[in-house]
């Protein structure tokens, strides 16, 4: 039941991007949020991030990335033409309508949740340690700020993996942009290995 039909025009490669980090990043923005100029805050240029980063951007949504890695926010303004902030000196407190975490940092977490505006909703794509917690003022809260969970950006994969393969061939979601180093299988660990260091958009194995 985990097997989706798509296309064969679909390279194998960006085919093997299609199985988690595409649908989530892109389903957030996509099933998530209502389709106006929103501001969009997005933590973590890895896989999902990028992916909601350039899925906004098809829909032409305002959209910053934040990240810690001086090369990733490169990456996103080379390869995303988005603008690229470097999360160590946040100062983006109450402007944004919509935020994705997507590192998995604590500290990104609060980041997301502190940065809205008033009517803003913060989405949690990342996963903390079990056990670890992170803290947030509840008076944001009751001023109309949210905070929610996403399950693979809510995509409906039968669906949404064959849209998303489709606007692909189309030229207006290039996520072959993602893979920023191919693997031969026996260098596997190293792929695993440059994936846990942060060196990393997105690897891929070629068999």
């Amino acid at each position: 039941n985990k097997i989706v039909h798509i296309c064969k025009e679909v390279k194998p490669d960006v085919a093997a991007l299609l199985g988690c980090a595409v649908p989530t990043g892109a389903g957030i923005i996509d099933n998530e949020i209502l389709r106006f100029k929103q501001k969009i805050a997005v933590f973590g240029i890895g896989g999902i991030g990028a992916s909601a980063m350039m899925r906004a951007a098809a829909l032409n949504l305002v959209c910053i990335a934040f990240d810690a890695v001086p090369w990733k926010l490169v990456w996103a303004k080379v390869r995303l033409g988005v603008r690229a902030v470097n999360s160590n000196h946040f100062n983006h407190s109450g402007v944004f309508d919509l935020a994705i975490e997507c590192s998995g940092n604590k500290s990104a977490m609060e980041m997301a949740f502190e940065c809205l505006n008033n009517r803003g909703t913060a989405i949690i794509a990342g996963n903390l340690e079990p056990g670890e917690k992170i803290f947030v003022d509840p008076f944001d809260l009751v001023k109309g700020k949210k905070l929610r969970g996403t399950w693979g950006g809510e995509c409906f994969l039968d669906k949404d993996i064959p849209f998303y393969a489709q606007e692909y061939l189309k030229g207006k979601f290039p996520i072959g942009k993602l893979i920023t180093r191919v693997y031969s299988f026996d260098k596997i660990n190293d792929g695993i290995k440059d994936l846990e260091e942060g060196n990393l958009i997105r690897g891929v194995v070629k068999f």
